[in-house]
């Protein structure tokens, strides 16, 4: 039975992923920042679902959010939710940057929006994950 819920947040969370980089790399492509921003945000929440949905000798995601009400708010997941806001930022202005290379070919914009990505996914996986690794 639990290895059942865990295969179905695996499979919610990847058509999560894939709904939100479906929405980012549209919009990329018609420089719309708000939407691409809006589907990294889709995309970041589908990772998050996928990978509770894998063992982690964690507490469960459920009970966090409940020791997370029950606490308040500590700074330390305030500077985790600004890291996963920062990479989604970077993220979106960094695939923008891309499409752009991609639409009128320039190697020096692509190589600028893939450092700004690296950067990106360094802030969002510090802010999902708590860790640099």
């Amino acid at each position: 039975m639990f290895r059942q819920r865990e295969n179905i947040r695996v499979i919610i969370g990847s058509l999560i992923v894939a709904l939100g980089m479906s929405v980012a790399g549209i919009s990329a492509f018609n420089s719309n920042f708000s939407p691409t921003f809006v589907g990294f945000l889709v995309f970041f929440s589908g990772y998050v679902i996928s990978q509770r949905g894998i063992p982690l000798n964690q507490l469960s995601v459920d009970n966090k959010l409940f020791k997370i009400l029950h606490n308040g708010f500590p700074i330390k997941l305030s500077l985790r939710f600004i890291f996963i806001l920062v990479g989604g930022l970077l993220a979106t202005w960094g695939v923008i940057i891309f499409a752009e290379a991609v639409i009128n070919p320039d190697g020096v914009s692509a190589i600028v929006a893939g450092i700004i990505c690296t950067v990106s996914y360094i802030c969002t996986h510090i802010g999902i994950n708590g860790t640099l690794l």
